[in-house]
């Protein structure tokens, strides 16, 4: 769901009455802090309707779709601007093209969880390649792959370097970009130190 509210759309989760009646009474409570005032200036999104309410498919584009054709565009735009592609492969949108496991998580268990997200970080993380940020280019500066001590700077650390230097963004590049890919990163650490069966 969303609410406008002036020029601005928000975005807000509707729940079926019939779900919070199954929760306990603290918990309905703790849900009724969040109701909004007026729900009359929201609009249900019609992926909702249509999958929850109508039983259809649907058509919209889904999110694991718009990951990977963000990395090709991305790899297009590495290209325009004469620098190495940023990822080292990319992956159509065809099931058949998509890489194993990088799909809804059906069965909601820890070990599911953990499997997904080794994926993403073999699809995102060490899918970057670090010689896209190296290389001069019109507007673009590139960075040394040594640090202060000598040491080869990770791909992460390059990453963050290099989007410092060469985007002007109105937003923390730290929260937006670098932090969900470390965060991808530690998750991923899990599963490497623990067993788990569950």
């Amino acid at each position: 769901m969303a609410y406008i509210e002036g020029e601005i759309l928000n975005r807000a989760i509707g729940v079926f009455v019939i779900d919070l009646a199954k929760l306990s009474p603290k918990i309905q409570m703790l849900w009724k802090g969040f109701e909004l005032e007026n729900q009359n200036n929201c609009k249900v999104s019609e992926g909702f309707i249509k999958n929850l309410l109508m039983g259809e498919w649907v058509i919209q584009y889904w999110i694991f779709h718009a990951l990977l054709e963000e990395m090709r565009v991305i790899n297009n735009l590495c290209e325009a601007m004469s620098i190495p592609k940023l990822f080292s492969h990319t992956y159509g949108t065809q099931y058949t093209d998509m890489p194993e496991g990088y799909r809804n998580i059906l069965l909601p268990t820890m070990k599911n969880y953990y499997d997904f997200v080794l994926v993403l970080e073999k699809l995102v993380v060490h899918n970057i390649l670090i010689k896209a940020f190296q290389k001069d280019s019109v507007l673009i500066k590139g960075i040394e792959r040594k640090d202060k001590e000598g040491k080869d700077k990770g791909g992460i650390v390059m990453f963050k370097e290099w989007l410092l230097k060469n985007v002007k963004a109105n937003f923390d590049v730290d929260e937006v970009i670098i932090g969900p890919i470390k965060q991808v990163r530690k998750i991923r650490q899990v599963p490497a130190h623990e067993l788990t069966n569950k």
